[in-house]
């Protein structure tokens, strides 16, 4: 590379030796900014994979808790359905011996009216014949 003084005038050698020099370096500039590049690429896909799977985690996690909380509440639900079932058979049970009791009862009083009923039609044609 040829320098010149500020009295000399420029030449053709010195001219493209700039040109040149201008060149290497835009070169080197653009292989710098394509590595730098490169790195900010690795760092972002390095942090998006970090994220993702702390997002995967947590989703996890999350489901997890909902499925636990799920769970309890269908325990819940079953234990108060056994509870509401038992509580209806019971009085299913008690309705039932009432209603037996009571049908007995009203057995019983029917079968009495029955009897005097019969017992008073046979008195009644059993005088009627008697007095003729």
């Amino acid at each position: 590379m040829m320098k010149t003084t500020q009295n000399q005038a420029p030449t053709f050698e010195s001219v493209w030796a700039l040109i040149d020099k201008h060149a290497q370096e835009r070169v080197e500039s653009e292989a710098r900014f394509d590595r730098e590049l490169e790195k900010s690429r690795i760092e972002w896909e390095k942090k998006m994979a970090e994220s993702d799977a702390r997002w995967d985690k947590e989703r996890k996690e999350s489901e997890a808790k909902f499925d636990r909380g799920l769970e309890k509440s269908r325990e819940e639900w079953e234990k108060k359905m056994a509870e509401s079932r038992a509580e209806w058979d019971k009085k299913m049970t008690e309705s039932r011996a009432d209603h037996e009791r009571r049908t007995k009862k009203l057995e019983e009083l029917t079968g009495s009216w029955t009897h005097n009923h019969g017992s008073f039609a046979e008195e009644y044609f059993f005088n009627s014949f008697e007095n003729g």
